[in-house]
């Protein structure tokens, strides 16, 4: 899979993370690993509720407990496996008890049937099972018992309800990376086909375990117009290509403080981000920076990255790291750069200022050629009474896929470094805050 595709190697490095953390931190079971996706441009109301189930190539909860309701050639096939059944005459002790059925449907993760009795099922149990969203799967006498509860195990189901976020279990911590990789990657690419716009629905991706911390999987701002599914190429699958701008372009409406301040479009104005610093006895305490189109559902804002300043800690996602493991030093004594990584596996920025009123980013590609990542003009202001340009920010299409927030705040912790040192807000000016 090339590392240029829906970021793949960000995915995977994000799992290995996710895997990472949760063998530093072990627990009494193991943990299984959730996708979460966040919407957008959906109405629930309006528009139809989708509902779809997916076969995965590694089965994500191998301990999901299963009931068959048996007819009696199926509960001697259970017995041997020592497979959980109920029988026509257990189901009809239940009566249609609505409470005895719901307590049925939260005792197990899923259910099967036989096929002969699949057609009593609502008239022995009423609509209980349906509601759970564990009716059962039907199996006849000649499948093979074993391997329908394999089949059951690795099928997952993406429904949508009332609010616009998903949740579904696609590995747990004792696979492999390569393991989640394929269910993950699988998973996404099935719900963008369920649905009404493809990838203009989707928000966010996040993966977690059970009792772990969300890791960032993949973001979508509102300017990423669509993405194509998956491609077949060679005999492999190729991942999910996305088709970003060549560049995303956005002003600072605040000129002299874009510690607080909002990101707008430049070719709309519509609001990107907000950027909230709260200051402290001893000067800067920490700097917010909130998407202003989050999920529906999730809030007006929604916080996605800060800089803690005394900590010295950039947190993206939620996932905190010190700034010093995140920078280092390269080049020659009088012509070091400042390099830039999120975390291992991740690209890396070299960062400077050409000029005192234009800070750049550069990466490198595949073939190690130098290429632009994102670019900050600082406002110029040569009189007093000439407009001052504004704060223009340009991100790339290697910054959208990539590092779009990490970039962000590394402008903004780059930015107000500056203005430190040279007590200005302004390029080639004398102005503080």
């Amino acid at each position: 899979m090339s590392s240029s595709k829906l970021s793949v190697s960000s995915v995977r490095g994000s799992i290995k993370e996710l895997l990472a953390a949760s063998q530093e931190k072990k627990r009494n079971f193991v943990e299984t690993i959730e996708l979460q996706i966040g919407l957008k441009n959906y109405d629930p109301q309006r528009d139809k509720r989708f509902s779809g189930t997916v076969k995965l190539p590694h089965v994500p909860r191998p301990r999901m407990s299963i009931c068959i309701l048996a007819d009696a050639a199926d509960i001697d096939r259970a017995k041997q496996i020592e497979l959980e059944y109920m029988s026509v005459d257990d189901l009809k002790k239940l009566n249609k008890n609505k409470k005895l059925v719901k307590k049925l449907a939260k005792k197990y993760d899923a259910f099967l049937s036989s096929e002969t009795l699949i057609k009593q099922i609502p008239r022995l149990l009423g609509p209980g099972l349906s509601k759970a969203g564990k009716f059962p799967t039907p199996v006849s006498h000649s499948e093979d018992l074993t391997i329908k509860l394999v089949d059951v195990r690795s099928t997952i189901k993406f429904q949508l309800k009332k609010v616009l976020c998903l949740g579904v279990a696609v590995g747990h911590v004792d696979m492999s990376d390569d393991q989640v990789l394929g269910n993950v990657m699988l998973s996404i690419n099935f719900l963008v086909s369920l649905l009404k716009k493809n990838w203009q629905n989707v928000k966010s991706l996040h993966i977690k375990t059970t009792m772990g911390k969300p890791f960032f999987c993949l973001y979508l701002m509102p300017h990423v117009v669509s993405m194509t599914l998956w491609s077949e190429s060679g005999g492999s699958w190729a991942s999910l290509v996305p088709h970003l701008p060549t560049s995303m372009e956005v002003r600072f409406d605040s000129k002299g403080n874009i510690l607080n301040a909002r990101l707008l479009a430049t070719h709309d104005d519509s609001p990107m981000y907000l950027t909230k610093t709260n200051f402290a006895f001893t000067g800067r305490d920490i700097t917010l920076l909130q998407d202003m189109n989050p999920a529906a559902g999730s809030g007006n804002v929604t916080t996605v990255g800060a800089i803690h300043w005394r900590d010295k800690i950039i947190t993206v996602q939620g996932h905190r790291r010190k700034i010093a493991d995140l920078k280092a030093k390269k080049g020659k004594f009088l012509s070091k750069e400042r390099h830039w990584r999120w975390a291992e596996g991740r690209r890396e920025y070299a960062v400077q200022y050409n000029t005192n009123d234009e800070w750049v980013a550069m990466t490198t590609d595949s073939s190690g050629k130098s290429e632009l990542a994102a670019r900050f003009k600082v406002p110029y202001r040569p009189h007093l009474l000439t407009k001052s340009d504004p704060p223009l920010l340009t991100l790339t299409k290697t910054a959208l896929l990539d590092d779009e927030i990490f970039l962000l705040l590394v402008l903004i912790y780059s930015e107000a470094k500056r203005q430190d040192d040279t007590n200005s807000s302004v390029g080639h000016g004398s102005e503080g805050w």
